[in-house]
């Protein structure tokens, strides 16, 4: 889906929640390296979504857990839609990878 909405995210993953598919990932077109997205995905552990955004790099690469479809809506939506809110709403972790 090329330019979603705050409704289309919205729905994409209110359909995850109840149980249609597991994981979203919107990415940045004007990254040609693809490695700028935010990605979430529902999983049976509490809280129970995962999300992620990064910015290039595995040095900008951050993850946090949510507890329901709103809060995870906030955060990919206020990525995917430049809002100023969303990333210092709740405590982002560096994703570590190992070589």
């Amino acid at each position: 889906m090329d330019n979603p909405t705050d409704t289309d995210l919205l729905g994409l993953l209110e359909d995850i929640d109840a149980g249609q598919g597991s994981c979203l990932i919107v990415e940045r077109l004007d990254d040609p390296s693809g490695q700028t997205y935010v990605q979430v995905l529902r999983t049976e552990a509490d809280p129970g979504w995962e999300v992620e955004h990064r910015a290039g790099g595995p040095e900008s690469h951050f993850h946090t857990a949510v507890g329901d479809v709103e809060s995870a809506h906030h955060l990919v939506a206020g990525w995917a839609l430049d809002r100023t809110d969303w990333l210092h709403s709740v405590s982002w972790t560096r994703v570590e990878f190992n070589p």
